[in-house]
């Protein structure tokens, strides 16, 4: 766990409730609060991948 990951024993534990079938998570919240940071970590424990999205004013194919 990195030095600045610090108060969120909870949050880790989470996934530890996960079955064996492959998951869907999605977190959100607001600004500068530490989701990246909870899911780096995560994924340094459990593994797996992640994908960044954003809010856009539009939407094209």
């Amino acid at each position: 766990m990195s030095k600045q990951f610090i108060n969120r024993k909870a949050e880790l534990r989470f996934p530890e409730f996960r079955s064996n079938n492959a998951e869907f998570i999605i977190i959100y919240g607001g600004r500068r609060i530490g989701k990246t940071s909870l899911i780096i970590e995560l994924i340094q424990k459990y593994g797996g991948i992640y994908l960044l999205a954003r809010e856009t004013g539009g939407f094209e194919i």
